[in-house]
């Protein structure tokens, strides 16, 4: 259905802890493919895709971290000015929120971002019928 799996992790926020959850996915055979981090007081949030997801979730599951995961679109960007823009303002007009939004990577000219939105089949509907690429899971063997 062109989306990806995102997972969240909420951890303290202490320093080694972002190394801990990397070490962990490396050790296992996970590689990140995009992520956003923020803290707020003594709470930190990674939000990433991973090329394996489900290993990644049972991974930090049997560690005790506490995750959730969700699906998100990855759109394929162009890379000029107003290139972001053309996606935001198609969810706009369909009066669709866009919850969180990062990019994951650079191939060629195109940028590939990971959004969040309130409405996905919505979102992934507008973004589909006015030609905006759309990855699903093969953008875990990128």
């Amino acid at each position: 259905m062109n989306m990806v799996k995102q997972i969240t992790v909420s951890m303290p926020n202490q320093p080694g802890k972002l190394a801990e959850v990397e070490s962990l996915l490396t050790d296992n055979g996970v590689s990140i493919l995009a992520l956003s981090a923020e803290t707020s007081g003594d709470k930190g949030t990674l939000r990433f895709v991973a090329n394996d997801p489900d290993k990644a979730t049972n991974v930090l599951n049997s560690f005790g971290y506490d995750i959730d995961v969700q699906a998100a679109i990855a759109a394929e960007v162009p890379s000029h000015p107003g290139g972001l823009l053309a996606i935001l303002k198609l969810l706009h007009q369909a009066q669709i929120n866009v919850v969180f939004i990062y990019n994951t990577m650079y191939s060629g000219d195109r940028i590939i971002v990971v959004l969040g939105v309130d409405k996905l089949e919505e979102g992934i509907d507008v973004l589909k019928k006015n030609w905006i690429n759309l990855y699903d899971e093969k953008l875990y063997e990128m």
